[in-house]
């Protein structure tokens, strides 16, 4: 039997090519959950695509004392995005409002399945960050209805102003 990248390597070889980050990360979640509604936390990991991990991410949908949703692993290309390491710390200090909003009505609507999700923000530099992204529930280790966490992939560009 094929293991979930495996199958989403063949996948990506016919006419119809998986191009999109946030596609190859929706296409993986589905070969993972099999017949389930989601993946269980524990049937994803890094080594399943490797090529994926800078960009991936996990959001703790079940909020910190304070109420405030949290990101317990973030990848290379949202660090270096952001200016700085989101993770074990509240999305309201860490995200910029124009992502910040948009994950937020993602975790939202994630319960019913994928969540996908686009915009941009300023940087200092006065240019735009380009962003494209999807959550993907992931249900607790006991494999319960609620999703968790979300797994997200998110890819950014860089637009330039002269």
């Amino acid at each position: 039997m094929a293991s979930p990248a495996e199958s989403a390597d063949r996948a990506s070889d016919n006419p119809q090519q998986v191009k999109r980050l946030t596609d190859r990360a929706e296409q993986l979640w589905h070969a993972l959950r099999g017949e389930a509604a989601m993946p269980r936390r524990d049937d994803w990991s890094v080594a399943e695509d490797p090529a994926l991990a800078p960009n991936l991410f996990i959001v703790e949908l079940r909020k910190d004392e304070a109420g405030s949703a949290v990101m317990s692993a973030a990848g290379g290309s949202l660090i270096d995005a952001l200016g700085q390491n989101p993770i074990g710390r509240p999305i309201q200090q860490t995200l910029p409002p124009p992502l910040r909003s948009k994950l937020i009505g993602a975790m939202q609507a994630v319960g019913t399945g994928p969540a996908h999700f686009s915009g941009c923000y300023p940087n200092a530099e006065g240019n735009d960050i380009v962003f494209r992204a999807v959550l993907l529930p992931l249900a607790g280790t006991d494999g319960g209805p609620e999703p968790e966490a979300a797994l997200g992939a998110i890819s950014f560009k860089l637009v330039i102003y002269d």
